[in-house]
């Protein structure tokens, strides 16, 4: 995996679209459905910079680093764990990790917010796709 290029302009300036989108969302005086998607996609893309940062964490050297170490020892490099699969969801595969992670987000804002587990698919999707694109132009 090659290192990523400087993140941190990019991340200040998508926490600060996320705020002003989830400020709106709050303000809109539209139909349920716009306010839905609104939210749909904030969420995904707050998902996505998660990912992202937790993928940073998790490198050598880094606050997190201890983390990935035990995954690959406990996980990927032991034959006789039967839970050998969980490798990848619990952080091996940046794109499998973000699923769970999108999950959990949108669990939490279906409680706090209110949100409708009808857009869950589209969010999830809504994350890879933004996930995708971070990776593509922020990784070198």
């Amino acid at each position: 995996m090659t290192q990523p290029k400087d993140t941190t302009t990019p991340m200040l300036i998508a926490i600060v679209s996320f705020a002003v989108g989830f400020m709106i969302s709050n303000l809109t005086q539209g139909g349920l459905i716009y306010e839905m998607i609104l939210k749909g996609f904030m969420i995904g893309l707050f998902s996505s910079l998660i990912s992202y940062f937790l993928e940073f964490c998790y490198r050598p050297g880094n606050i997190f680093g201890f983390y990935m170490d035990f995954i690959e020892k406990k996980f990927r490099d032991n034959l006789k764990n039967p839970f050998g699969f969980l490798w990848k969801p619990l952080g091996g595969c940046i794109q499998c990790h973000n699923t769970w992670i999108t999950f959990f987000v949108f669990a939490f804002a279906n409680q706090m917010f209110g949100v409708s587990f009808w857009i869950l698919i589209p969010t999830i999707v809504i994350s890879h796709m933004s996930l995708s694109i971070f990776i593509k132009l922020l990784w070198e």
